[in-house]
C-alpha cells in the first residue's frame, strides 16, 4: 500500500488538474459551465491547503 499523500502532494495534484482545464473552451454552455466550475473549485481547494499550511507554520500545529 502506498503511503498517504502529503498536503504538498495533494496541492501538486490539484495544480496538475487545474492546468488540464487552463485555456480550454467547451462547445456548449453546459460544458463551459463545468470547466469554469472545476477551475474555480480546484483553485479554492489549493487556496484552502495553503491557508492550512500557513496556519500550521505560524502556530506550530502539525495535526
Amino acid at each position: 500500500m502506498k503511503p498517504p499523500l502529503t498536503n504538498r502532494e495533494v496541492y501538486d495534484l490539484l495544480h496538475q488538474a487545474l492546468l488540464l482545464f487552463r485555456r480550454k473552451r467547451a462547445d456548449s454552455d453546459e460544458g463551459q459551465g463545468a470547466i469554469d466550475a472545476a477551475h474555480a473549485k480546484l483553485e479554492a481547494l489549493q487556496r484552502g491547503l495553503l491557508t492550512v499550511e500557513d496556519y500550521r507554520e505560524r502556530t506550530g500545529d502539525r495535526d
